[in-house]
């Protein structure tokens, strides 16, 4: 079966990048969202479209990508990581003692991903910091005020991101048929079947919180505009 070639990848990426590069330099978090609504709606289609090319072919199989957490945060932001693979079908497993997340997947969801780990980092940042100015918060509560931003940013930003994949899912099912579906999750236990063979006895773990501010200061944050593909409104579950 013919597969994409990788020329086609890298442009796709190119333009991912182009979006997620336009989101970390808005000043304006409403278009900063509009940006990253777009990138992730561009890698959902083009994850679908490769695995209906590839098929049941297994031209190709999960591959895995480590990535290194620099502290401080390193738990937190492996937590984010985790939080925004899932809805671009890749799998996530945080060592501690390292500070290290093996993230397991196809190749392109694989760039995919590492791209939008490294421009949501950046993006939330910049909100976290707007929320400390006008918080007025305790330097002595910094620290876990920061703490539990992260984890309520990733939560509402994966939600985000799984619903414009559902959307993406849907409409390449209304396009070639109840087909995509099958495909899809035999992808996913593909890429689980990788993550039991390396990690055999995997755990996993609830987020420590200890700042319920800054939790909801990273939920609004990550929840500002619910902007999906072409403008649709994705409603976000409490």
């Amino acid at each position: 079966m013919t597969t994409r070639p990788e020329s086609t990848d890298q442009k796709i990426l190119e333009r991912i990048r182009a979006l997620l590069s336009k989101a970390e330099a808005s000043s304006f978090p409403e278009e900063a969202d509009a940006f990253t609504a777009k990138a992730q709606w561009l890698m959902s289609k083009h994850s679908i479209e490769q695995a209906l090319l590839e098929g049941d072919a297994h031209s190709t199989s999960a591959r895995s990508l480590c990535i290194v957490h620099d502290s401080p945060y390193a738990s937190q932001k492996a937590t984010l990581l985790s939080q925004i693979s899932r809805p671009n079908s890749c799998r996530a497993v945080y060592e501690s003692g390292r500070t290290t997340s093996t993230v397991f997947g196809f190749e392109h969801d694989l760039a995919a991903v590492e791209l939008l780990y490294t421009s949501l980092l950046v993006q939330a940042g910049s909100e976290m910091m707007q929320a400390e100015r006008v918080g007025g918060l305790d330097p002595s509560r910094l620290k876990s005020f920061r703490a539990a931003f992260f984890i309520g940013y990733g939560a509402r930003v994966a939600k985000r991101l799984s619903d414009i994949r559902d959307i993406a899912a849907a409409e390449a099912t209304q396009e070639v048929g109840e087909d995509v579906l099958p495909v899809l999750a035999s992808r996913e236990m593909e890429v689980s079947d990788a993550v039991r063979e390396a990690f055999p006895r995997t755990t996993s773990r609830r987020p420590s919180l200890s700042n319920g501010t800054g939790f909801l200061a990273g939920q609004v944050a990550g929840d500002k505009a619910d902007l999906g593909p072409r403008g649709a409104r994705l409603t976000n579950a409490s």
